[in-house]
């Protein structure tokens, strides 16, 4: 017989989020507190509610749950979205610490270095480790999930800015043209016309135009 956090994981798979929020009063008083914690803190993520979320586990000690590295992230990333730099950083430091091979929490914690505390040096390695750490989850593979082409992009804008052009275009050759329409047309656009803009700072006219103009014919298909 299936128990009731089974149950409200599996409403969850299925998007079923407002029925899954139903029956957590009662997953929570049969299961460990631990393992509760953990499932209403999902039900809260996948419901987009960070503001309860961190409302009722801000004093939790995350750190002795089975699931703590997923648990940091789960708050962290409700930290970064209420835009509490400081705690989203705290908590997202804590996953990475547990978890350093989850491309997905260093991606996270580069949004916070990069979008609130302003610290380009420690969101571009955050940044690449995010890539890294999915191309190896990938067996090596290029990953085409819109994770690794997001941090890529903002890898280079980073470097864009810093006018370290040469270093800006090697980070966005983990991508050509051939990849654009697997991409889709929004991320393939995007890496196309990141090319354009890094070609244009270079001052290699000719190259920038064909980007730009492989972006345009992207986007009529």
């Amino acid at each position: 017989m299936l128990k009731l956090a089974d149950i409200q994981k599996r409403l969850l798979h299925f998007g079923l989020v407002a029925l899954a929020l139903c029956v957590l009063p009662v997953a929570v008083a049969l299961a460990g507190p631990a393992e509760d914690g953990f499932a209403q803190m999902r039900a809260l993520h996948d419901a987009e509610k960070p503001q309860e979320l961190v409302d009722q586990f801000k004093d939790v000690d995350l750190s002795t749950w089975p699931e703590a590295a997923r648990a940091f992230h789960l708050r962290g990333h409700a930290y970064l979205q209420l835009k509490d730099a400081a705690n989203a950083e705290r908590d997202l430091e804590a996953a990475v610490e547990r978890s350093p091979k989850n491309g997905y929490f260093w991606h996270s914690l580069a949004e916070t270095y990069r979008r609130f505390l302003k610290d380009d040096a420690r969101a571009l390695n955050a940044y690449n480790k995010a890539f890294e750490m999915v191309r190896a989850d990938n067996g090596g593979q290029k990953p085409y999930g819109w994770m690794p082409i997001n941090a890529t992009l903002e890898a280079a804008t980073i470097l864009l800015h810093q006018t370290k052009y040469a270093e800006a275009l090697k980070v966005m050759e983990r991508y050509d043209d051939s990849d654009a329409e697997r991409l889709g047309v929004y991320w393939g656009r995007r890496m196309l016309r990141m090319y354009g803009h890094i070609y244009a700072a270079m001052g290699r006219e000719e190259e920038c135009l064909a980007k730009f103009h492989a972006a345009l014919e992207l986007e009529k298909k």
